[in-house]
């Protein structure tokens, strides 16, 4: 649809018509290794259905980077290559990121069958838990629909709230004091770090 944050951004937060927002700048785009005969990955930003395609390795991805925006997200959605209606992903993570470096996993597929055919779209809603990222991650940890390694992918599309900034800690509760020392006094009393964080 035209309601997704990749579209919003690619057509310049509204205001110009549409382009590819990795083309513009508006998002970076990377993969994994890509096939010999593969279109760039900046096509999962696009519009069209195409073959876009990793090689068959394990835990091969691709990253959508928003840069300096952070999104806290509500839905996700995904959209197979134009080759085959076969290769579709099962296994994979949705993951996010803030430093690229370290990543965190917000939604776990297992043989998921959403993705039946070539072109084929679905969207999933997402639980992200208040938390924010600046990048998001498709990794595959498992065989497609072919048991192959491929991952055949020709569009995202995100959905959610968009924030000039990650979640500070001041947010989400006061800060503990560096060094802070909770002492055991009996089984399940009120001095432990989980019942402090709770309050």
């Amino acid at each position: 649809d035209e309601c997704g944050i990749l579209y919003f951004l690619g057509t310049n937060r509204g205001t110009a018509p549409w382009k590819n927002p990795h083309e513009i700048g508006a998002v970076t785009v990377s993969s994994s290794k890509l096939a010999n005969d593969s279109v760039s990955a900046t096509a999962i930003c696009g519009r069209e259905v195409c073959r876009c395609v990793a090689v068959p390795i394990k835990n091969n991805w691709f990253i959508v980077d928003f840069g300096s925006l952070y999104v806290c997200l509500t839905h996700y959605s995904l959209r197979h290559y134009s080759s085959w209606d076969t290769e579709c992903l099962r296994n994979w993570y949705l993951e996010g990121s803030n430093d690229l470096k370290t990543w965190a996993i917000i939604k776990q597929h297992k043989q998921d069958k959403a993705l039946y055919g070539k072109g084929s779209t679905h969207t999933w809603p997402v639980d992200a838990n208040g938390r924010r990222y600046r990048a998001f991650r498709i990794r595959q940890f498992q065989v497609n629909s072919n048991k192959h390694w491929y991952l055949a992918c020709s569009g995202m599309e995100f959905y959610g709230e968009v924030h000039d900034a990650p979640l500070t800690a001041a947010a989400v509760g006061p800060q503990i004091p560096d060094g802070s020392f909770f002492a055991y006094t009996k089984d399940f009393d009120e001095c432990g770090i989980l019942y402090f964080l709770g309050t």
